[in-house]
């Protein structure tokens, strides 16, 4: 990882408080996840990620670098995100679902709001 990048993400956790903060609702998780895909790639754009895109197929990521982005994110989110899980993850929206059950199980999710009758 580059020093821009390691400094951006020393930035955003900082700036975000994403190590503590307990109200994560997926629209952020999604956000964050490919937020950090564009910085680690620094080929993406972010307007052409969705929850389709296939780290694999279409990021072209292999292995270690599925696994770097593990660790980043729980670098950023101070949360354990297990290895073989995630490395089944195989989209960007399976990649958010994975850190928002790791998110809810330290109980740091939004409670989801009921809307009005």
């Amino acid at each position: 990882m580059s020093p821009s990048v390691r400094q951006d993400i020393d930035a955003l956790i900082e700036q975000q408080d994403t190590r503590r903060r307990s109200d994560f609702d997926t629209r952020d998780l999604a956000v964050y996840v490919r937020g950090l895909l564009v910085a680690m790639t620094g080929t993406w754009q972010y307007s052409a990620l969705n929850d389709t895109v296939h780290l694999y197929r279409d990021v072209r990521w292999s292995k270690d670098e599925i696994e770097r982005f593990r660790q980043t994110l729980e670098t950023v989110f101070r949360v354990e995100l297990p290895a073989w899980e995630f490395l089944c993850a195989r989209t960007v929206g399976d990649v958010t679902v994975v850190l928002g059950k790791a998110l809810e199980r330290e109980r740091r999710i939004a409670e989801p709001t009921n809307p009005a009758a």
